[in-house]
């Protein structure tokens, strides 16, 4: 779950994504942190033009420049069109993974009995959630006392503690390009889901394009296939690691008996021989700490590659579980290139 967790994570915020977008170079950002981030760059912007004190006469205007964010985990500088963030594809499979691990870490919550929110006190157990008014909590008394069943809130829906209904809407992939069109198609030539419009006369006129439940099946079998071999990566992975454990303890246990067989040697010597038991001391602990040295860093790389590798793993596997195929391969050629 904490392999998942940080794949999950906005790198702006620190949160887990809400409503995130795809960037071109395939990072995504929480909606809000991107909208963000393009008003720094047109404050920025002009700051830097009332610096320069704007166009010197006899100079030709410049052309205004095109509206830009910069991308804060690779650094890259991506442009917006007139559209600004609206322009950007909404991520549906990563927004899906999010709202499924935001529920299974929230389980245990909801197992736990939901306390009324009007006693004073120490609050008795509610008996009915409110949905009209925001979900509040009614113990038996309050509910008769604050919340009666006749009068302006008797039209009000009640339900048992934890069987709020589910408030997300409906989620569903629209065109980038054409606002009110669903996407019902796969452009073979730009690897992306596109709409009918877009095949008639947008941008993707001309190109082949294939059914999406046929690129669906196709991708999903290759990307199955891809992290099958990637788990079997991490597998060799973690033997390799257990087996420099393993090397680091017959290290220190070698070093242990050499330590026991010198000392046992020089108190058989006479004091002529005592300095040259410290220098064997001396350099027998060096080499353990070299040998140590070399070893844990090899370690410390392969375990951040696991790290790494576990954390992919992680986000494909709950990416292969998204049965809405038009966001499934919105998403998939950016999670194969991860």
């Amino acid at each position: 779950m904490e392999a998942l967790e940080s794949e999950l994570t906005c790198p702006t915020c620190l949160d887990l994504f809400e409503s995130p977008l795809q960037l071109p170079c395939l990072h995504n950002l929480c909606r809000k942190c991107v909208q963000d981030l393009e008003s720094y760059s047109k404050n920025a912007d002009e700051t830097v033009r009332g610096a320069q004190g704007g166009v010197k006469k006899g100079r030709p205007a410049q052309a205004k420049p095109t509206a830009q964010i910069t991308c804060p985990t690779c650094r890259r500088d991506i442009p917006l069109d007139e559209r600004g963030v609206d322009g950007l594809s909404r991520n549906m499979v990563l927004q899906n993974i999010v709202d499924r691990f935001r529920d299974a870490r929230d389980k245990g919550k909801h197992n736990t009995a939901t306390p009324c929110q009007l006693c004073e006190g120490d609050p008795r157990p509610a008996v009915r959630v409110c949905v009209n008014c925001d979900g509040l909590a009614y113990c038996e008394d309050c509910l008769s006392t604050f919340h009666p069943a006749r009068g302006p809130l008797a039209r009000h829906t009640l339900v048992l503690p934890g069987q709020q209904p589910d408030k997300r809407g409906p989620k569903v992939v629209m065109c980038t390009d054409h606002a009110d069109e669903k996407v019902n198609l796969y452009c073979k030539a730009d690897g992306m889901p596109v709409c009918s419009l877009c095949k008639l006369v947008g941008k993707h006129q001309g190109h082949k394009v294939a059914a999406l439940s046929d690129a669906y099946k196709e991708k999903k079998d290759i990307l199955i296939k891809e992290v099958s071999a990637l788990k079997e990566r991490n597998k060799e992975i973690n033997r390799f690691v257990t087996r420099m454990r393993e090397t680091c303890v017959k290290v220190q246990e070698q070093n242990k008996k050499w330590q026991e067989r010198l000392v046992q040697g020089v108190a058989d010597l006479v004091q002529i021989l005592e300095e040259r038991k410290h220098f064997l001391a001396k350099a027998l602990s060096e080499e353990e700490e070299e040998k140590l040295k070399l070893l844990k860093e090899e370690i410390a790389k392969k375990e951040e590659h696991l790290q790494k590798a576990q954390a992919v793993v992680a986000y494909v596997d709950e990416v292969l579980k998204e049965k809405d195929q038009s966001c499934f391969l919105q998403a998939v050629q950016s999670t194969r290139d991860r």
